[in-house]
């Protein structure tokens, strides 16, 4: 072991400093203070803490004063580790062994001062015989608790020298305190990366948000300082009614901003990463009055508009104030409009700061539910905008129809989609499609008017296909035959007519569900658990309709493979086939496949009934059975070869025999039943929209049955235009040639059913 170090420090001038006998244990940089000599007797030394001063700092004046001691004639010097090199890191003293006792005595025995220190010193304050600190660079430790700390020696333990600096006990670093908000401890490394850039697109946003909104205060207290409390003063030629209808309640509007404003410039100034804006927009109250204001806007400019032109006191104010600096640039309509424009502008900005806030930060759900109320009202805002737009043009364009007996702005969501000359039942006239109607007048009869003849519902209606440039509108209100002067004419309007009914029989839904009247009205809760009661009940009947249609398809699909088709595929393998293989391939198409499918669809509708109040949706009926749209749309592809098959298989004499002979027997005729599935989607699709015309928006079929009906509806017209395409004429019909030797077949057949019935009487015991 290497030599304990020297102590390179002086002692007080008379003491030597010999070596320790006994060397004990002490934190760094501390001194063992024997206790004072006396001649005889020492009284027991005063009270000391457990934990000695670190080295270096004096004591209290008042310790001072009490421990003034003569200097020690003994003194062992330890020098201290090099590992500690500060005062800041001294550990706690342990506390000092006893004093030897000798044996019988019960005061402790001080050792007799050496003959060098005979003579009495003069005392001197402890702080004098304390060694100054050694300066060296700080180390982190860690100070252990006092429990921790070993216990005295026992008397007569001879301890070990301190050990040197390559042997001095490394005591670990502390844990570093973690100054990580919980929310950013779940990122993923990911989101880690992006979220700098994230929180620098928050502040941004939180910027923006602040300076917008000072900006629309501003505009707001121009509208009230400069326009509304002048004219409450001198109105200048205008009533009460018409100063507040061009006003409305803008002044509630504006008190409320300027309270949001001082809430967001405290929120925005103290910015940091863990701050948010969702809880005040959560406390806004001022959403409610938006909804009177925007819903009195028009009457605002309708009002203004008549004051400019009746009132000139009126307008020379105004006037004066438009396009001023003292309005920026803005006119009193510019700034009117303000309040229209700042919702959709709240949810742009709130948009923006969600994508920017991570799903984890408290801020992320606050935002989300603000930015949900607000969005609402800003989709009333832009509809209702919309409506009012709207009811303007259909104003205007009802002033164009003689006679109309009706209203075109009562429904303010029509629209007008399409208009133009076109023949209807061979009479010239000029539709007017809206998306809701279609109405027929005669052509113009003066410049810019027209005679009203007819309107049609298109909630009911149908399009299908003709030849040439014609096509039909099947609807309660009758049968339209419409024809265009060219090819490109008709496609256009059959786009125009298709896309009309789908928004007719749409807008025919949301009606049941979002009409901003109930809306808004007290009783509307109730009445739309009244209605969704009706509507359950009127689902839950159309399921069972859905169940009573499938069994009698099923029921026709079994009876025709059976009785029509089955004998022709079981005729293949016999030594005398009907009709060739190949033909007889094309003429069961897959008729076969698609009654396998509807009995396993009758299956499912019939579990489901058992099952409605556990699980009360359609959509999946249908959709469980990945087979039966692809079905059909092979079935559909094929009809045109299987019909010309069938005409071909009446060239034999052995088919046409036995198939006439059927369908006399059944009272059917193959043809038609070939073509009963062609209609099936159709079936499907109108039920499956009535269906949907009860569900309700919230429920948990109202989405994949929507989906559900414009997949039907477009496999629908889809088949429509290839059936329409088959140019089949009289195909249909058998030959000349056949239908003779169905004739002679029948005749023949019928006269050997005869002889059959005579030969069995005369065989048969009893009969004569």
């Amino acid at each position: 072991m290497p030599p304990p170090p020297t102590d390179s420090r002086t002692s007080p001038p008379g003491i030597p400093l010999p070596k320790p006998e006994t060397t004990l244990i002490s934190p760094p940089d501390s001194q063992i203070t024997p206790p004072p000599p006396v001649s005889d007797v020492t009284p027991p030394p005063p009270p000391v803490s457990d934990v000695a001063p670190p080295l270096g700092i004096p004591m209290a004046s008042s310790l001072q004063k009490e421990l003034i001691l003569p200097p020690p004639t003994d003194i062992p010097s330890i020098a201290p580790p090099p590992s500690v090199t500060s005062t800041q890191d001294m550990q706690i003293t342990p506390p000092c062994p006893p004093p030897l006792l000798s044996p019988g005595s019960t005061e402790p025995q001080i050792p007799p001062p050496s003959a060098s220190t005979s003579q009495t010193p003069v005392p001197q304050p402890l702080s004098d015989i304390i060694s100054p600190p050694i300066q060296a660079p700080a180390v982190n430790t860690i100070t252990p608790p006092t429990d921790s700390l070993p216990p005295p020696p026992s008397e007569g333990t001879i301890l070990p020298p301190p050990p040197a600096s390559g042997d001095a006990p490394q005591i670990p670093p502390p844990p570093p305190t973690s100054t990580t908000p919980d929310w950013m401890s779940s990122l993923s490394d990911e989101e880690r990366e992006k979220l700098p850039q994230m929180l620098k697109k928050r502040k941004n946003v939180a910027d923006e948000i602040l300076s917008t909104e000072l900006t629309y205060v501003t505009n707001l207290n121009t509208i009230v300082d400069k326009f509304l409390e002048p004219l409450r003063a001198d109105s200048l030629g205008c009533s009460k009614d018409e100063i507040y209808n061009i006003f409305s309640n803008i002044q509630v509007i504006r008190n409320c901003h300027d309270r949001f404003k001082d809430v967001l410039g405290p929120a925005v100034g103290s910015w940091n990463d863990n701050s948010g804006l969702g809880g005040a927009f959560q406390a806004t109250a001022w959403i409610k009055f938006y909804k009177y204001y925007v819903n009195n806007y028009d009457i605002c400019m309708s009002t203004l508009r008549q004051c400019l032109e009746s009132h000139p006191p009126f307008k020379k104010f105004i006037d004066g104030l438009n396009y001023t600096a003292a309005l920026n640039g803005l006119d009193l309509s510019g700034l009117l409009i303000a309040p229209v424009q700042r919702i959709p502008r709240y949810v742009l900005l709130l948009n923006d700061m969600l994508r920017s806030t991570p799903v984890s930060h408290p801020d992320h759900r606050l935002l989300a539910e603000a930015l949900s109320s607000i969005k609402e009202l800003a989709d009333y805002i832009n509809e209702h905008k919309h409506h009012s737009d709207n009811i303007s043009e259909l104003t205007e364009l009802q002033a164009k129809f003689a006679d109309y007996p009706g209203q075109l702005a009562q429904n303010p969501k029509r629209k007008l989609i399409k208009s133009g000359p076109i023949s209807v039942n061979k009479e010239k006239a000029h539709m007017w499609l809206f998306n809701d109607i279609a109405i027929l007048t005669r052509p113009e009869m003066k410049k810019g008017l027209f005679k009203y003849k007819q309107t049609v519902h298109l909630k009911t209606s149908s399009l299908q296909p003709d030849e040439g440039n014609k096509f039909k509108i099947v609807s309660m209100d009758g049968v339209l035959k419409c024809q265009v002067a060219t090819l490109p004419e008709k496609e256009a309007w059959e786009k125009a007519l298709n896309e009309a009914v789908a928004q007719a029989k749409e807008l025919m839904i949301k009606s049941l569900f979002q009409d901003e009247m109930i809306a808004d009205s007290e009783c509307s809760k109730k009445f739309l658990e009244f209605k969704e009661a009706e509507n359950e009940k009127k689902r839950a009947a159309l399921v069972q309709t859905m169940l009573e249609r499938e069994q009698e398809y099923v029921k026709f699909l079994t009876h025709t493979w059976n009785t029509f088709l089955l004998p022709v595929k079981k005729s293949i393998d016999s030594p005398s086939p009907m009709v060739r293989q190949t033909t007889a391939e094309v003429l069961l198409s897959n008729f076969e496949l698609l009654v396998t499918i509807h009995k396993q669809i009758e299956l499912d509708i019939s579990q489901r009934i058992k099952d409605w109040e556990q699980n009360p949706t359609v959509s999946d009926l249908l959709a469980l059975n990945t087979s039966l749209l692809p079905a059909y749309t092979q079935y559909v592809n094929q009809y045109g070869a299987q019909i010309r098959a069938i005409t071909s298989a009446l060239q034999s004499q052995v088919f046409s025999f036995w198939i006439r002979d059927v369908e006399v027997r059944e009272k059917a005729d193959v043809k038609n039943l070939m073509e009963r599935p062609l209609r099936r989607l159709s079936e499907y699709y109108l039920l499956t929209q009535e269906m949907l015309e009860y569900t309700s928006r919230k429920h948990a079929d109202y989405d994949p049955l929507s989906k559900l009906v414009n997949h039907l509806r477009e496999l629908t017209d889809e088949h429509a235009k290839v059936i329409g395409s088959l140019s089949l004429g009289d195909s249909l019909a058998p030959p000349a040639g056949a239908l003779q030797a169905m004739q002679k077949g029948a005749s023949a057949a019928t006269l050997r059913r005869k002889q059959s019935s005579m030969a069995l009487t005369k065989t048969t015991p009893g009969k004569h």
